[in-house]
């Protein structure tokens, strides 16, 4: 044989050895790892050396036997990743050159790193730490190669704080801290708070502060080893505010929780009104108007006594009529309460009889015009209630002319000096003292009591939805707490709230008080009309108080095709709702939010239950129809649900179709419940005309209706709403005449 040449089935069995790959992974050492395919690289129990060359039998080429080419490798079943205590089968076929297969041939197994798994006898492979392998299958010197990850899941996830359902005040601050640890057997994690990576120390330990606001806070955190799809999670709702307001055991008492304001602009009016003869009802926009209906109204015989002034010599009077005409009032505030200044241009006296005076008679049926002008003080007083005293009253006549046919009689009058004169001006001012010393103050206590009576307990009533269950009836008592008065411009009554049970109720679990979110003394704005405020407190003292007697805390009924499948569904509200403000652009101006809510499912063959923890926030808006005032609540909440005890090997729901489940069958119930019993306000306040019967006794109605207008403002944790007062005055016709029906009247 020629040195210098190579028989050629010698070149094509080296070209055959040159060319080794395979379907799932090309040929590769079996010490190689999960690392780049390699090239072709020779059995290490060969005794060759890596560079040496590879001399086959000298055999002629038909009869040499067929060489691996290369190694396919399959596991079953195949997965991108495994868990440790999962068991594979390997299997692999060595395929020569042409693509045949070589099922005699020897095939032999290995696993790199061998810490991993290892691969036993009948091609089971089992793992025994988490991490990334190659599965190593060699026939010869040709090697296939699969490779595989182990995980055993996503990490361990710890939250140690807060706890769930955990209740903070603001003594620790403005911040909750998150802490708790992370780890994986795999390597480093990942730890995200709410979004916002965490640092973890070298034990996989991590504590944040993040800001806490107002409400149910609800923390999230994750922890990703960077290969499972999902990673470890847990979830916290945390009630936080900066302060409670502490309960009894019959009710909870909301200081300042309303302030109703009435500004200047209510006093005064540049549109006077004229009582018609035929009675009806006139509706009047400010207490000026009604002053002004109320002197055109009054009829003066009672305040008159006797109409016989003087009988005899020299004088016989006797008053016939008084015509008060129509009055310019005009009101103040003060910083004790109210300034009056009342004016009778055109004061009409109607008169008979004669004055003799040196033989002479004089004839005095005529009458005599008048201006008189009043200013009177009222005084605000709070005590036990809301108190009005009248102090200061001067009455003036401004000015005095005759109407008779004697000349005499004019002059002797318009000089005032006689006694005809001091008469018609002491009979002014007992008109005018009367009426403003006695009956304006009863008019107004009048009011005041009917208002305050009515505001003073509000029943309101909660319906459970339940079948069988009653509804639960609460009061809402409103009663004035302190008066604040600034001259020329508004006039603020402070009101405290109390939330009344029948009799004395106990939280279902530990209770910290209501949450409030803005402090009870609050300077009011000066409007155009009246304004009222309400805190969120008050809201949320009402909700605090449905949510302890119980009522989210219930076995909801379930349809018969759930009901058959979940066995019994019990929920427990572990904090009580809350009303906070929305955030900046949503579509609603408030949030209900229920956080911690658990709900437990056990079918009737389980041995525990599968207990949920869920998160609840809707959107909320405040509808205002006059002085009736309504939390209306959105169609569908947003819903967080995780799973947090799973007492079945299969749990009956996942998170996703509880949460379906939820506002199919248990939202309705808590809407209606919620929305339905935060309504309230006051129907219009009805005031006892007999306070003013014996000096108008045409007046037989007059109302009161505080009327709310446009969208409230929520600003600083309080509601505000602008309106105006609608006052109906009712009166009968001159005469007696029948008054129509109430529907016919204007």
């Amino acid at each position: 044989m020629n040195p210098h040449r190579f028989p050629s089935w010698l070149l094509a069995s080296i070209a055959a050895l040159a060319l080794g790959a395979c379907t799932d992974a090309t040929n590769v050492s079996p010490e190689g790892d999960a690392g780049p395919d390699q090239g072709p690289i020779e059995d290490p129990d060969s005794g060759l050396a890596p560079d040496a060359a590879v001399v086959p039998d000298m055999a002629p080429p038909d009869m040499a036997p067929p060489q691996p080419a290369w190694v396919e490798v399959e596991l079953a079943p195949r997965r991108p990743i495994y868990a440790l205590d999962a068991t594979v089968t390997v299997t692999a076929v060595a395929f020569d050159r042409f693509g045949e297969p070589l099922p005699d041939e020897a095939v032999r197994f290995d696993v790199a790193p061998a810490a991993i798994g290892q691969i036993d006898e009948a091609g089971v492979l089992t793992f025994a730490s988490e991490g990334p392998a190659t599965v190593l299958a060699c026939a010869g010197m040709v090697c296939g190669r699969a490779a595989v990850f182990v995980d055993d899941g996503p990490p361990t996830l710890v939250v140690e704080s807060p706890e769930r359902g955990e209740i903070l005040d603001g003594e620790g601050g403005d911040t909750l801290t998150v802490a708790g640890s992370a780890v994986d057997s795999a390597g480093p994690v990942t730890v995200r708070v709410n979004g916002v990576q965490a640092q973890t120390d070298d034990e996989g330990r991590f504590s944040v502060a993040i800001p806490a606001t107002f409400g149910v806070n609800r923390v999230e955190v994750t922890a990703d080893d960077g290969v499972q799809p999902d990673p470890a999670y847990d979830v916290r709702d945390v009630l936080w505010a900066a302060d409670y307001e502490a309960v009894e055991g019959d009710g909870v008492t909301l200081t300042g929780a309303v302030s109703l304001r009435i500004d200047q602009a209510l006093l005064d009016t540049d549109n006077p009104v004229e009582v018609p003869d035929d009675g009806g009802v006139l509706r009047a926009g400010d207490v000026a108007q009604v002053l002004d209906m109320l002197v055109q109204l009054v009829e003066l015989d009672s305040l008159l006594g006797d109409p016989q002034i003087a009988e005899g010599e020299p004088l016989d009077l006797r008053i016939e009529s008084v015509d008060l005409g129509r009055p310019d009032v005009e009101m103040i505030f003060t910083a004790e309460g109210l300034e009056l200044f009342l004016v009778l241009p055109a004061v009409e006296v109607q008169t008979s009889g004669r004055l003799v005076i040196e033989d002479e008679q004089i004839d005095l049926t005529g009458s005599i015009d008048a201006e008189v002008a009043a200013f009177a003080t009222l005084q605000l007083t709070l005590e036990d209630a809301l108190a009005v005293t009248v102090g200061e009253v001067q009455v003036n006549l401004e000015s005095i002319r005759g109407n008779y046919a004697s000349d005499t009689a004019n002059a002797l009058i318009d000089s005032l000096g006689t006694l005809l004169g001091n008469l018609v001006r002491d009979l002014a001012q007992d008109l005018i003292s009367g009426l403003i010393a006695d009956q304006l103050p009863a008019l107004v206590d009048s009011a005041l009591d009917t208002v305050l009576g009515t505001i003073g307990d509000i029943p309101l009533q909660f319906e459970t939805g339940i079948d069988g269950v009653p509804p639960l009836d609460l009061a809402l008592q409103i009663t004035p707490a302190g008066l604040h008065i600034e001259r020329a411009t508004l006039l603020q009554l402070m009101l405290d709230a109390r939330v009344q049970h029948p009799g004395p109720v106990e939280a279902p679990h530990p209770d910290p008080g209501v949450p409030v979110l803005s402090s009870p003394e609050w300077v009011e704005v000066q409007g155009e009309g009246i304004g009222a405020s309400m805190r969120l407190a008050l809201l949320n003292g009402l909700l605090h108080e449905v949510w302890r007697t119980r009522l989210l805390n219930i076995q909801p009924p379930l349809p018969d095709e759930l009901a058959g499948l979940l066995g019994d569904v019990v929920l427990d509200a572990r904090m009580p709702p809350v009303v906070v403000p929305a955030r900046l652009g949503s579509e609603f101006p408030l949030t209900v939010q229920i956080g911690d809510l658990r709900m437990s499912t056990q079918a009737a063959n389980a041995d525990a239950a599968d207990v949920y923890a869920i998160s609840l926030a809707v959107g909320a808006g405040i509808h205002v129809d006059g002085a009736q005032i309504e939390l209306r609540l959105a169609d569908e909440p947003d819903v967080d649900v995780v799973r947090i005890e799973q007492g079945q090997e299969f749990p009956l729901l996942s998170a996703d179709a509880l949460g379906g489940l939820l506002l199919r069958v248990v939202w309705p119930m808590v809407q209606d419940a919620l929305g339905e019993g935060l309504a309230f306000g006051v129907d219009p306040i009805a005031v006892d005309p007999a306070a003013l019967a014996e000096y108008a006794p045409r007046l037989v109605g007059l109302t009161l209706a505080p009327s709310f207008r446009g969208a409230p403002r929520v600003d600083g944790g309080r509601i505000g709403l602008e309106g105006r007062l609608d006052v109906n005055v009712t009166m009968a016709p001159i005469g007696g005449v029948e008054m129509p029906p109430p529907e016919d009247m204007p």
